[in-house]
């Protein structure tokens, strides 16, 4: 598949929305045609020490009790799920993509950590990111895989753009979107960077900066032939999704909209279309200079003198983080479908001293008119950048081409002994200044993985896809302390930064330049072996990439007592944390061979190594357990296959182990088929097949 051949659309069956506008489709309509927004007074908590005091909150009431990003996320799943008409149950991936995933624990957490450390680490672990996509599943019945995108403000459009790979690759339905909740400390570190308006934001007008929000939105999305069989009724067309790395900052994007723009334009590659054919861009705007003035020299890199209609969600519903996106896109398809795209009623005209102002802003009653195609962006710390695009009709996909044939070519590791001195001779040009941990480690991963970077155009054909367990430690318990500081109003601003789980992965991407698709995957254990999976579909399914790099990146917790999290009322067992990192080079080409994939449910592992080997057969299972009940399972399935158990060590990293198996293959190819299992019993099952090759390979 060339990059301009589109892929087969994935239909949209169900929206479900909850927002500062309403909680359900419905009421947002509603809102909409009133040219009501969403933003007012904050009342959760005490805002007063910060430099605004309005958000885009959501009427708890409506949504039930438990924490926010949980409640928010379940609601949106059962309207898109009831609104597909699918019935109950079924084995359906669910992707929900978040930037702070729940955390209403926080407090009981500070509570905690001086009387009792162990209870506070568990505490923390019971809310990782994966237990929302983990409540999503359970509410609903579905035993597919649970994935949960944390790739910051863009985590919802990676969520989708993922969804669409999966559909692309033979799943029938898959469930996606995102979810987040307004809290205090977010609203502290946005007060740090400067970053608030102080009344309700208006992105490329005025007042400047950005006013913060909450919800979620999660779409039903069904291949086509699974659509038609059943007779289901299309509420659009999610046609493609793009995805790219700025190489910039950690926080502040690219000036001059190259990154955003990439992104963009690889969204309507993957859809087919050209630009003139959008009806309307619904743009990031945050409100914030820095983001406007880069965002919109994107649109005029993609678009030229004549851009779409410009649609500014935050404006009705403030910056909900990684809801933000799916968000958007709900509003977007709600005006679709009444033929009027939603109004910026705050829109008071141009900035004096901003960007250029968008010709076409959809402001008041006004609206130009055509409403069939959508295109949306979103950006976030560490340089990610994600866009979709949606439409009423599928569009033609390019002929079924041969599947692309991938390889692991090199590896790299790097583990609590390293310090930053091998950080400075594997990777000179890196400023160790303000690395913690995690990116120390996953850099220098990285760079012994791909020691001959690509240089020039050949960046943008590169990208990192990286899997986390939890949240950074080290610079989440800095920001944490900063806290303490004036109620919160001296918080860290660059511990803030940080603390986003996709931080590591922003700082090798900048180390090595990749400008190309970038991803970080929460899922507890495992996460590392997702991320190469999801890397190989789209590789597979994205021939204008040279190559993706895959990591994996753990960190010690704060408790120095190891406890198994499958298990966290009982005893540690036989093993215990470890602080690692890893990478592989997946590319045409290379050393060890990737037979195959797959991916399923908690409840279904065997499943996983059965899409994987298909009729191959595995020599032995590579096991990444980490304590008695995984290692059992793995024992158990081994014989099952008739092949040799090795299990992992007593020393686990979580999300990194399994990738470091894959690495140990690499180093010393075993003879035969290898399958590498991953499990976690609230994530799912992730197995990989790999064979050495007859041909080695070097990078570079």
């Amino acid at each position: 598949m060339s990059p301009e051949a589109p892929g087969p659309a994935a239909c949209i069956t169900g929206l479900g929305v909850v927002s500062a506008l309403g909680s359900d489709a419905s009421a947002v309509a509603a809102a909409l045609h009133q040219d009501r927004g969403g933003i007012g007074p904050i009342t959760r908590f005490d805002a007063s020490a910060f430099s605004a005091g309005v958000a885009g909150e959501v009427c708890l009431e409506d949504v039930g009790g438990g924490d926010p990003c949980v409640a928010f996320a379940v609601a949106a799943a059962r309207q898109a799920w009831a609104q597909a008409g699918l019935g109950s149950g079924g084995v359906v991936p669910v992707l929900v993509g978040s930037s702070a995933g729940p955390h209403s624990h926080e407090d009981r957490y500070d509570a905690l950590l001086e009387a009792d450390p162990a209870e506070a680490a568990r505490v923390r672990e019971a809310h990782e990111h994966i237990v929302v996509a983990e409540a999503v599943a359970r509410a609903l019945g579905l035993h597919g895989p649970r994935l949960a995108p944390a790739t910051a403000c863009a985590s919802g459009f990676v969520a989708l753009a993922l969804g669409l790979s999966l559909l692309r690759r033979g799943w029938p339905v898959v469930l996606a979107g995102g979810s987040e909740a307004l809290g205090r400390r977010r609203l502290a570190g946005f007060h740090a960077l400067g970053a608030l308006a102080p009344e309700a934001c208006a992105p490329f007008s005025a007042p400047v900066g950005m006013s913060l929000g909450e919800g979620a939105a999660l779409f039903v999305l069904e291949s086509g032939e699974h659509a038609r069989a059943r007779g289901a009724r299309p509420l659009a067309w999610l046609r493609g999704g793009g995805l790219s790395t700025d190489c910039w900052h950690a926080t502040a994007p690219d000036p001059r909209g190259e990154g955003m723009g990439r992104a963009l334009g690889r969204c309507l590659e993957e859809a087919g279309l050209p630009p003139e054919a959008v009806d309307a861009y619904a743009a990031h705007g945050t409100g914030t200079l820095a983001n406007d003035a880069a965002e919109w020299a994107a649109v005029q890199r993609v678009f030229g003198a004549s851009p779409p209609a410009v649609l500014l969600p935050k404006a009705l519903l403030g910056h909900s983080f990684g809801a933000s996106g799916p968000q958007a896109l709900a509003l977007g398809l709600i005006g679709m479908r009444e033929g009027r795209w939603p109004a910026t009623s705050s829109w008071r005209g141009p900035r004096v001293d901003g960007p250029d102002a968008p010709p076409v802003v959809v402001a008041g009653s006004r609206d130009p008119g055509g409403h069939d195609v959508l295109l949306a962006l979103n950006a976030a710390f560490g340089g990610a950048n994600a866009a979709v695009l949606v439409a009423r009709e599928a569009g033609e996909a390019a002929p079924s081409a041969p599947a692309r044939r991938i390889f692991v070519g090199a590896a790299g590791q790097a583990g609590a002994e390293d310090a930053l001195r091998e950080l400075r001779r594997a990777a000179p040009r890196v400023d160790p200044r303000g690395l913690d941990r995690p990116g120390l480690l996953l850099t220098l991963a990285a760079a012994r993985a791909l020691p001959r970077p690509p240089r020039g155009p050949a960046r943008d054909r590169w990208g990192l896809f990286t899997g986390v367990a939890r949240r950074p430690v080290e610079s989440g318990e800095q920001y944490r302390l900063s806290l303490q500081e004036a109620d919160g109003a001296r918080a860290s601003a660059s511990a803030f930064s940080r603390s986003v789980m996709n931080a590591s992965t922003g700082v090798a991407a900048r180390a090595l330049g990749l400008r190309g698709p970038g991803a970080t995957l929460a899922g507890a254990r495992g996460a590392g072996l997702l991320a190469l999976v999801l890397g190989v579909l789209r590789l597979e399914q994205d021939a204008g990439l040279d190559g993706l790099l895959v990591g994996a990146v753990d960190e010690l917790p704060l408790d120095p007592e190891a406890f198994d999290p499958e298990r966290p009322g009982e005893p540690a067992g036989r093993w215990r944390h470890s602080e690692a990192a890893a990478a592989v080079v997946l590319q045409g080409e290379g050393s060890l061979q990737v037979l195959g994939v797959g991916l399923a449910g908690p409840d279904a592992p065997e499943l996983a190594l059965r899409q994987a080997a298909g009729d191959l057969g595995i020599d032995r299972l590579l096991g990444s357990a980490g304590g008695p009940r995984g290692q059992a399972l793995e024992a158990r399935l081994a014989a099952a296959w008739g092949c040799v158990h090795l299990p992992a060590g007593s020393e686990h990293a979580a999300a990194t182990t399994a990738l470091a198996r894959v690495a140990e293959l690499h180093a010393e190819p075993l003879q035969g088929r290898s399958a590498v299992l991953s499990w976690c019993a609230r994530g799912g099952a992730v197995a990989v097949v790999l064979e050495p090759a007859v041909s080695p390979w070097t990078p570079g």
